[in-house]
């Protein structure tokens, strides 16, 4: 199997809707890590490795050929149109590692890719959209 990457930025909502995201503590992701364990990671290192259950190979392989066919640029918010890269932005458990991660709830606001990595320095804008200071 190709392993894939994502690069998912999603804001943080102030609200949590209720949700108890401790008691996602004991729920693993489909490569058998503890929300816990990655948690941990994530606040020691900055970053972890996800691997969601409920997103198909196949919705990734159509992102990626949606993605193929620009020429050249970004298409920003393309899951206004296109259903494959809408499903990677809502896809159910990434919402929840990362809403577990961060303990607020979070959402997609906007999709871009990109046919190629731009080797682009970080933007300014990255102090409103991450997730520690």
């Amino acid at each position: 199997m190709n392993q894939r990457c994502l690069i998912l930025f999603f804001v943080l909502c102030g609200v949590c809707y209720g949700i108890k995201y401790d008691d996602l503590s004991n729920r693993l992701d489909c490569n058998g890590n503890s929300y816990a364990s990655m948690k941990s990671h994530y606040l020691r290192y900055g970053y972890v490795i996800f691997r969601s259950c409920s997103l198909k190979n196949e919705t990734i392989d159509q992102a990626a050929r949606f993605t193929k066919t620009m020429k050249e640029g970004r298409t920003q918010d393309a899951w206004t149109t296109e259903d494959s890269v809408l499903n990677i932005a809502t896809d159910a458990d990434s919402l929840d590692i990362l809403s577990y991660l961060n303990n607020h709830a979070v959402f997609p606001f906007q999709t871009l890719n990109f046919p190629v990595a731009t080797q682009q320095p970080i933007h300014s804008d990255v102090v409103h959209f991450d997730t520690l200071p």
